[in-house]
């Protein structure tokens, strides 16, 4: 039996095993955060490198990695690369075959764990800044992006988005063939005399600021199109995707079996 004023120790017991392990509850949470930062966030000034790799001379490019390109039309060609780290340049194969410049390499994109341990890729990992003398091709079957630093001339110009990424363009060309089965998205700009749309895929095709005389859309997926044609529009729809247009084309032409239409373009 405890009189009064008499004290036990067990509260004072109890008070300090909680203390501890509350302090290491702290720990091991600390431990855990700055483990996973640890790898998550590397740092890119750290570990980043840069290379600049001489090629044969090429007039298309093809991108099947994850990786941003940052394209520019000049006097000079050239091919630089930026990677998040020396690792990631080595396992790079770059190289021309036929006329195209193929960007590949052997990552592991497996998932979020290998992100956050370093085994994953992603587009921020690579950059590639490229200046062709000539364009007639780009395509992507990545993730990256094709961003224009500079505006592009050529006679003709065939765009392939097969992967996630997404292209963005000023461009005065006599043709240019735009196809879409992926998800990225075509921002197109500038000037053409003909514009061929196909888009079989989840992606839009944003073409409204690029002026052309005669536009032809095709839509069998669910992605969408704006286009700009002053003299003709060929446009037809069996999938679930919108064709729009501005321009005021002299001659239109119109085919609908999906759920999508064809209208004047109302911004």
């Amino acid at each position: 039996m405890i009189e009064a004023g008499q004290e036990t120790g067990r509260p004072s017991s109890l008070h300090g095993t909680l203390s501890v392990m509350n302090t290491l509850r702290y720990i091991v949470a600390c431990l855990l955060i700055l483990g996973i930062s640890g790898y998550a966030l590397p740092s890119a000034s750290a570990q980043q490198v840069t290379e600049t790799r001489e090629v044969d001379p090429f007039t298309e490019l093809h991108i099947k990695i994850p990786g941003d390109v940052e394209l520019s039309q000049g006097s000079e060609q050239s091919v630089e690369i930026v990677a998040r780290s020396q690792e990631v340049m080595d396992a790079l194969d770059v190289r021309v075959r036929s006329n195209r410049l193929v960007i590949d390499g052997d990552f592991d994109d497996s998932g979020l764990l290998d992100r956050l341990f370093g085994g994953g890729m992603d587009s921020d990992d690579l950059i590639f800044r490229i200046t062709m003398t000539d364009i007639s091709a780009l395509q992507i079957d990545g993730t990256g992006d094709i961003i224009g630093r500079t505006p592009i001339s050529t006679d003709d110009l065939e765009i392939t988005v097969n992967g996630t990424g997404d292209v963005e363009l000023n461009v005065s060309a006599t043709t240019i063939e735009t196809r879409v089965s992926g998800t990225g998205d075509v921002e197109l700009s500038g000037e053409a005399d003909e514009h061929d749309v196909s888009i079989s895929g989840t992606g839009d095709v944003e073409a409204q600021d690029l002026k052309t005389k005669r536009t032809s859309a095709s839509i069998s997926g669910t992605g969408d199109c704006v286009v700009h044609a002053t003299e003709r529009l060929d446009a037809r729809v069996s999938g679930l995707g919108d064709v729009q247009y501005i321009g005021s084309p002299a001659e239109i032409e119109t085919s609908t079996s999906g759920l999508g239409s064809v209208e004047p373009y109302n911004d």
